[in-house]
């Protein structure tokens, strides 16, 4: 492809312009290029591309490394059923091809996807709906001022000196709700449905400490006088500045900690493991069981939730809806769903929740829903 013309679809690509056929002159143009790993990032690299760009063909490099094939994920929910389904070949794929049955329901309503909320309890038991506040200072707390950005984001600046007590404050997010905040310290953490985190409103002593429970990803600021430490279920990570991900959620028996950037002890009572990037521990009995090092990670199924995705890497139907039944708020039940059936690929969070059911009624399973009440069949 002519370089005028490359730059034309990619900056019709940005921009959400592309036609079908475009999108399918990219699709093959990316597929063509022999590149691969560190090679292909530096090639990106030299593009020049903006970062959510940059950020979506790595994505697509480590798609087709892994896969062989080119997955594109887009914001806009009427786009994707398109992008998923039809115009590049479908990005969630199943162990076994089949023609596509109808969907079986009594009634099918539109459930929306998650969104941003969360409740913020401040160390005098006041609680704060953050989806109901305006933008702006929420309040004055242990030395801290905090406050809520224009982007939603709840934000904690150091302002005054805060005594001799540490205040602890503790956001959560319900069911179908996500948020993320910046701590005192100036660590990033986003937390995914129907979890929370509990943390000082200012570091003021010889560590950083906060504990979580479900699921959260962290950007970790270096401090090398002051080790940061998370606490989850039964295992404690320790950190000087790092990316990475916990998933410690009760329902999933086991709690996995990805590691994306930097370095990561992991501890719990029977012993710890060292993460590289590109590693995994994987902690049975919720957390507390012996730690499995996983030293070739799938950190993009791992991080998948907070680039507004779900990918599954040879997951059961239990794994698939354990996942959507925390970002769409309904209960499943099940009649003799077949365990040996796996799903392989990604579909977005910004779906409605009748398009993900359509999109996996591909795989022949067959799906009732009252309300928010599901019944999986095989």
């Amino acid at each position: 492809m002519e370089q005028t013309q490359l730059d034309l679809l990619l900056h019709k690509y940005k921009n959400n312009q592309l036609t079908d056929s475009e999108k399918e002159e990219l699709d093959n143009w990316f597929h063509s290029l022999k590149l691969g790993g560190k090679d292909m990032e530096s090639w990106l690299a030299e593009k020049n591309l903006p970062d959510e760009l940059f950020r979506d063909f790595k994505i697509q490099l480590a798609q087709t490394q892994r896969k062989g094939r080119l997955a594109w994920f887009r914001r806009s929910a009427a786009a994707a059923v398109v992008l998923l389904v039809i115009s590049l070949g479908a990005a969630l794929y199943f162990s076994r091809q089949q023609a596509v049955p109808q969907l079986t329901h009594n009634h099918v309503q539109d459930i929306q996807p998650g969104s941003n909320k969360a409740t913020l309890t401040l160390g005098n038991g006041k609680k704060i709906i953050l989806a109901a506040v305006k933008d702006g200072r929420l309040a004055m707390e242990g030395g801290a001022e905090i406050n809520k950005a224009a982007d939603g984001q709840l934000i904690y600046k150091k302002a005054a000196p805060s005594g001799p007590d540490t205040v602890l404050n503790t956001m959560s997010t319900p069911v179908g709700g996500q948020y993320n905040l910046m701590l005192a310290d100036g660590t990033r953490v986003w937390l995914n449905a129907s979890s929370s985190i509990r943390y000082p409103t200012a570091f003021n002593g010889s560590s950083r400490q906060v504990e979580i429970t479900g699921e959260a990803y962290f950007e970790v600021t270096h401090n090398a006088a002051k080790p940061f430490k998370v606490l989850s279920a039964g295992q404690q990570i320790e950190v000087l500045g790092t990316h990475f991900n916990v998933n410690a959620y009760e329902n999933e028996g086991v709690v996995i900690t990805t590691l994306l950037q930097g370095r990561v002890r992991v501890a719990n009572p029977t012993g710890a493991q060292i993460l590289i990037p590109g590693q995994q521990s994987v902690a049975g009995d919720g957390g507390k069981g012996m730690i499995k090092l996983v030293k070739d990670a799938d950190t993009d199924e791992a991080v998948a939730w907070k680039e507004g995705y779900f990918q599954f890497n040879q997951a059961d139907i239990h794994q698939v809806m354990r996942q959507l039944s925390r970002w769409y708020d309904i209960r499943v039940s099940y009649r003799n769903p077949s365990s040996a059936r796996k799903f392989q690929g990604a579909i977005q969070r910004d779906l409605r929740f009748s398009q993900v059911l359509r999109i996996l009624a591909k795989s022949n399973m067959h799906f009732t829903v009252k309300g928010k009440e599901v019944v999986v069949m095989d």
